[in-house]
């Protein structure tokens, strides 16, 4: 059956352009700089993100426009990685608070698809006035920025990217990084103007990893990132109640069912295109309340793991509501 909840968000994500040129995956498509959460203490920092086509593989050598706060900051272009970055110019400098940034790709069909925006926040510490030149790589300024610590990625061959900045939040830029997943050395990037650098993963399994990195001419260790690969789709959730012809005496009707702990879960009732989207617990529980007309009436439902892998939609449940 067509993965209508993948459907649902994709054209959600892209603002311009027909669906079926679209080939930009939008769940694995981000921004992972500025770290979302993690307050920036310049006014100018470095902005970067991945972009990836539906199969998962990098889209390399792609033009990126990005937005601050709905303003275009730059144009930039993709590395082999999928990778981007730009650093804001002193008339960009953003004033202390929330911010948002966005990013699109231009494809080859002159189609924008657009990536997942990203909220951060900018508390300055310093004037960038007196920036002084890149020095050496500080541990505290600098990481592994993706996948995300804890993450669950539903790829084996994830991008990994590392962010590398000194003690005055300068780009560290031809700074060798030995590059190391689950304590074997996998590769040696260099970073970039940016202080960005990337490697695209071989094939891991379905469990968890650690990646680690060690600047090589600073002789500093990045803190480790703990990731996931998750590439199995959850089962289709269970509908629960109503129970298959129960004739319900209210107007108001909830829906409830198990799923895959954590999952979101999308119902559709009534063969509705893009469904209803919803949060199952720690333990599976979902639930949804619906206000239906007296008449029979037809519920699927979809569940879409912490991985955003996406499974298929359940049998139909079959109800009346008489009330």
């Amino acid at each position: 059956m067509k993965n209508i909840f993948a459907l649902k968000l994709l054209v959600a994500c892209c603002a311009i352009g027909s669906l079926h040129a679209i080939t930009l995956d939008p769940l694995n498509s981000l921004i992972f700089l500025p770290r979302p959460g993690n307050p920036v203490a310049i006014s100018r920092p470095i902005i970067g993100g991945v972009m990836v086509d539906q199969n998962k593989k990098p889209l390399k050598n792609k033009v990126v426009v990005v937005y601050v706060d709905n303003q275009k900051v730059a144009i930039v272009k993709t590395n082999k990685d999928g990778v981007w970055s730009c650093k804001l110019n002193r008339a960009q400098a953003l004033s202390d608070g929330s911010h948002f940034v966005h990013a699109y790709i231009k494809l080859s069909n002159n189609n924008d698809a657009w990536a997942q925006g990203s909220i951060f926040t900018v508390h300055a510490t310093r004037n960038e006035q007196n920036l002084y030149k890149s020095g050496n790589v500080s541990a505290a300024n600098s990481a592994i920025v993706f996948p995300f610590e804890g993450n669950r990625v539903n790829t084996p061959t994830p991008v990994v990217v590392g962010s590398l900045l000194d003690s005055a939040f300068n780009a560290v830029s031809d700074e060798t990084v030995t590059l190391k997943i689950d304590s074997s050395t996998v590769a040696s990037p260099t970073s970039d103007s940016n202080g960005i650098f990337s490697y695209t993963s071989s094939s891991l399994s379905d469990a968890t990893h650690i990646a680690d990195a060690h600047c090589v001419q600073s002789s500093v260790d990045l803190t480790t990132n703990n990731f996931t690969i998750d590439t199995v789709a959850p089962s289709a959730p269970a509908i629960t109640a109503p129970a298959e012809n129960e004739m319900v005496t209210t107007s108001l009707v909830t829906i409830s069912g198990t799923s895959e702990p954590d999952a979101t879960v999308t119902t559709f009732m009534d063969g509705d295109t893009y469904g209803d989207v919803h949060y199952a617990d720690g333990s599976g529980n979902w639930a949804v309340e619906y206000e239906l007309s007296n008449d029979t009436h037809t519920i699927t439902a979809q569940a879409s793991d912490l991985a955003n892998n996406t499974g298929s939609v359940s049998a139909e449940r079959h109800f009346t509501v008489d009330a």
